[in-house]
């Protein structure tokens, strides 16, 4: 990777150290949180919010942000199936609406920790176009229904393994084998998407490209731990491939912190 001169350095002492917070850091589902929803007038309401959120997504990435996608033709074989797709977080706004803009047209749902609800005003709309994670684990028969239902209808699912967000990392954090539990278990096709640094020429920030590929899937004669982890490992090494071939500035420099 060609490296330049960073603007900043930030010290870490674990990978879960989480560089983006907010005041609903620590917020939960309530007992009775609802992951699917029947009413017509809320569905309705959720696809309008859905297309807004895409448009506005598409303005902010493609207008503002000037952001390339490559390679989304491996996704056209499998707009009518449901698929999962893993991609590195390091923009804590822009992640939330490029998923929108690399599945298009088929709807996406991303998951997302429980104190997005607490953003004011835009917290009432997120399970519209997001999937919250459980905070109990009573909430997990729920949660997996939920998964299962957005799969049976078509649509792709999102998940950022790296729970918290390090803005302009190039790097990939390591991912936990569960998370890839549910395309194992549905036996869904697995995409990654790489979000990738370069030079710009004409903005103080970085220019972006996001490489989607794939699709992956597992040994079926393995077990289904032991598909989890292969999977697990076929999509890291491909993040970390594009990471290595398509990072060509490090906008911001993590270091770890030295042990007192």
């Amino acid at each position: 990777m060609t490296q330049t001169a960073t603007h900043q350095t930030r010290y870490y002492r674990s990978y879960t150290d989480d560089f983006v917070t907010t005041n609903q850091q620590h917020q939960s589902l309530s007992a009775g949180f609802k992951w699917l929803h029947t009413n017509p007038v809320y569905r309705a309401t959720a696809n309008v919010v859905y297309r807004l959120f895409r448009l506005i997504g598409w303005l902010y990435w493609r207008l503002w942000r000037g952001v390339r996608i490559q390679n989304r033709a491996v996704l056209k074989p499998y707009r009518h199936t449901g698929i999962f797709l893993y991609g590195n977080h390091t923009q804590p706004v822009g992640d939330v609406f490029m998923p929108m803009l690399v599945t298009k047209p088929q709807r996406v749902d991303t998951l997302a920790a429980p104190a997005n609800l607490g953003v004011p005003v835009i917290g009432r709309v997120v399970p519209m176009g997001a999937l919250i994670v459980p905070s109990d684990f009573h909430q997990m028969p729920a949660f997996t229904q939920a998964i299962r239902a957005r799969l049976a209808e078509n649509r792709a699912i999102m998940v950022y393994p790296e729970a918290h967000v390090w803005p302009y990392y190039t790097k990939i954090r390591p991912f936990s084998r569960a998370t890839f539990h549910y395309p194992v278990a549905a036996k869904a096709p697995t995409f990654s998407v790489t979000t990738t640094y370069q030079r710009s020429h004409w903005r103080h920030r970085p220019a972006m490209t996001v490489f989607v590929d794939g699709p992956f899937f597992p040994d079926a004669a393995l077990t289904a731990t032991q598909q989890q982890e292969q999977l697990c490992q076929q999509v890291t090494a491909q993040l970390k491939k594009r990471c290595r071939d398509h990072n060509t500035i490090e906008y911001i420099h993590y270091e770890r912190e030295a042990s007192k």
